[in-house]
């Protein structure tokens, strides 16, 4: 490269501020939405990372923000306006950022309160139950819950007239697609995808049908995740999907009266069948050992000790997790929880 004699105002300025000791070795990153073409009108996406990270740089520096992407599991191909054919399973969908604090653009003040109550409904559009987590444990419950579950949601994607930048619109949650496998190559350990901080500001401008005649003898699919997803249909409105679920509870002795929810009918198939003869006398005991468990609290539950991940008071459901093997057990009562001293 021929060398330059003239004085470089780049050069002087770059020597005064050493920024370059940051930026050298600093990797790459994309703009949100820049993997996705404009156009995709009825997407879904599996959530795959939620977080409440601190604002490195610029006007909000060490200011909290909600951050959210999931990785786009339908369609797996779509055809752009040019003709342009592109693959997108597994592409990167980026919903933008909320800074958790009060916010100033143009004169214009947004508060704190303001700027937090458009990030819970975010998280509500994203299929997290806000409304049972307490203020005390808000952060690590919202992002247990996107680990625990699977959650999935619909996008679109347009483009202003005025900007070559992808802008993804957020609709809401959503079940997942019927036609999705388990191979389409949904990388779910890409969590260190994550957006730049200098992206903040502009992210936040954009912002089968058969009955079962005989459950008992031919009953649908007992795997977990099938029966979650009856559970978030049946919550929906779906009526076979609730049919569904009660000829499998029935099948399998699961009594569900007194259950508050679909998806509630769908853990307790899920966690084990009914009791014998002996359930009204066993309920009795229950309910005098009913404790009101706190997270972190090491209990009993089916005979297995475990540690209380989360607690949902409104529901009287606690998730736990179990201290030998690690193992998860979901929405349980708290009259089936004992504590270990009784």
């Amino acid at each position: 490269m021929a060398k330059r004699t003239a004085k470089s105002k780049l050069r002087e300025r770059l020597a005064k501020s050493k920024v370059r000791n940051e930026t050298r070795e600093k990797k790459a990153q994309a703009p949100a939405g820049g993997s996705l073409p404009a156009g995709i009108d009825n997407g879904i996406a599996k959530l795959t990372r939620v977080d409440f990270d601190e604002i490195a740089s610029g006007d909000y520096k060490g200011e909290q923000r909600f951050y959210s992407h999931g990785t786009c599991v339908f369609p797996k191909k779509f055809t752009d306006k040019d003709g342009n054919t592109h693959n997108l399973v597994g592409s990167l969908v980026q919903i933008g950022t909320v800074t958790l604090a009060d916010t100033s653009r143009d004169g214009n003040v947004t508060t704190f309160e303001e700027n937090f109550a458009k990030a819970e409904n975010r998280m509500k559009l994203l299929g997290i139950p806000t409304e049972d987590i307490d203020d005390d444990t808000f952060e690590q419950d919202v992002i247990d819950y996107v680990k625990e579950e699977e959650l999935f949601f619909k996008f679109r994607t347009w483009k202003p007239t005025d900007s070559d930048r992808v802008i993804v619109t957020l609709v809401g949650s959503c079940d997942p697609p019927e036609e999705m496998d388990d191979d389409d190559g949904v990388d779910e350990e890409e969590d260190d995808v994550i957006a730049s901080d200098d992206e903040q500001e502009e992210e936040e401008d954009n912002d089968s049908e058969e009955e079962q005649e005989e459950p008992e003898k031919n009953l649908p699919s007992l795997d977990p995740k099938d029966i979650k997803a009856l559970g978030r249909k049946g919550d929906k409105g779906d009526e076979d999907a609730q049919t569904q679920l009660a000829d499998i509870a029935e099948g399998l002795n699961v009594e569900i009266e007194e259950l508050e929810s679909w998806k509630d009918v769908a853990q307790a198939i899920i966690d084990g069948p009914g009791k014998d003869d002996d359930e009204e006398e066993d309920d009795d005991e229950e309910e005098e050992e009913e404790l009101v468990p706190e997270k972190g609290d090491v209990v009993e539950y089916n005979k297995i000790e475990c540690t209380v991940v989360a607690v949902f008071s409104r529901k009287k459901t606690v998730n736990l997790k179990s201290v030998e093997d690690g193992k998860k057990f979901m929405g349980i009562p708290w009259g089936k929880v004992k504590s270990l001293d009784s």
